[in-house]
């Protein structure tokens, strides 16, 4: 009898040739060749390569292996109403993964992100402890209301970890800061202002001897009212440092002998001097005078003598000195001067 009449288990149930058959191959793999084009295909490619939907029929699969639309792996396509469409994997959810299942070997260095992390998903109890670092934690990751109150103690600080631009302003009270805790090498230059003192905080038995110089003190600082009564006495003072307002200013001699190249070869030992340029010699005094007041003579000695020696800019501080010849040129040249101010 014509073939075939077998047939394969369900659900395909493909047709086969029996005993009972005529032979008769052409028909045989006929037959089976129909059958077959009753089930969907699976094809797998790149997306470019995908058959055209005539060439396709209802319910064919296709796995375009570059197309990542919803995922690295490939997209798989299906045709339905004459049409490809797309969609994706199934997704994978918590209760898809047994517990312990992903081990730290299997997460990719940076694979897990705070993007990734749901909120409030890791509890201190889910933390090793010392497992989080500094190098760690993003800029401001930790805000003030993640941190347990007298959760970080001192032994949890490094050294130089808290810097000022750290510490929000009023934050450290006195209160916080225990007795003797700061010390003058803990404290920046300028770094207590007068703002930042409690009245009457500072006696003098916190004040190390001799650590308040003049130059430490404003003009006008202190008053009559803040000098204790025989607080201050003569081995305290400087010779010629008290002058009595409207008193006439203090006498003084000054001189020396100058070299032609600006250096001293004798002197009152009370001055410095500085060649400017060609023919400008300036005195500089070591302690600034009193007034104007004082005379100034200027005289040539040895080598060329120049007709005069003019001088300059006569200020409390410093004196200038011109070496010129008759014709009005200046020029460098020895000379001595002597200043005298009579009280």
């Amino acid at each position: 009898m014509p073939g075939p009449s077998g047939k394969g288990p369900a659900p395909r149930e493909l047709p086969f040739p029996t005993l009972g058959d005529t032979p008769d191959a052409e028909a045989d793999l006929k037959a089976l060749a129909e059958a077959l084009s009753a089930f969907a295909k699976f094809n797998q490619g790149l997306l470019a390569a995908r058959p055209a939907t005539g060439a396709s029929k209802e319910g064919d699969f296709y796995w375009a292996t570059d197309d990542v639309t919803y995922g690295p792996t490939g997209t798989v396509w299906v045709l339905k109403a004459g049409a490809w469409v797309s969609f994706p994997l199934p997704t994978v959810v918590t209760a898809m993964i047994a517990a312990e299942a992903i081990s730290t070997a299997k997460i990719a260095n940076l694979a897990v992100t705070a993007a990734k992390i749901a909120n409030n998903t890791i509890t201190g109890a889910q933390i090793a402890n010392a497992t989080i670092t500094a190098t760690q934690l993003a800029g401001e990751a930790v805000e003030t209301g993640g941190i347990k109150g007298l959760a970080v103690t001192a032994a949890k600080i490094a050294a130089e970890a808290i810097e000022t631009a750290k510490i929000k302003l009023e934050a450290i009270t006195t209160a916080l800061i225990a007795n003797l805790a700061v010390t003058e090498p803990k404290l920046g230059a300028e770094a207590v202002s007068e703002g930042k003192i409690k009245n009457l905080a500072v006696t003098a038995a916190k004040i190390a001897a001799n650590t308040i110089t003049g130059a430490k003190i404003a003009a006008e600082a202190i008053e009559t009212a803040a000098i204790k009564a025989a607080a201050v006495t003569a081995p305290k003072l400087g010779l010629g440092t008290i002058r009595q307002e409207g008193e006439p200013p203090q006498a003084f001699v000054s001189w020396g002998q100058i070299s032609e190249a600006g250096v001293i070869e004798a002197s009152s030992g009370d001055f410095t001097i500085a060649k400017i340029t060609t023919g400008e010699y300036e005195i500089k005094w070591t302690k600034e005078k009193t007034s104007l007041n004082y005379a100034c003579v200027v005289t040539p000695w040895g080598g060329t003598l120049p007709a005069v020696g003019a001088v300059t800019a006569p200020a409390k501080k410093t004196l200038t000195i011109h070496p010129v010849e008759k014709t009005g040129v200046a020029i460098n040249a020895p000379f001595t001067f002597i200043v005298i101010a009579a009280s």
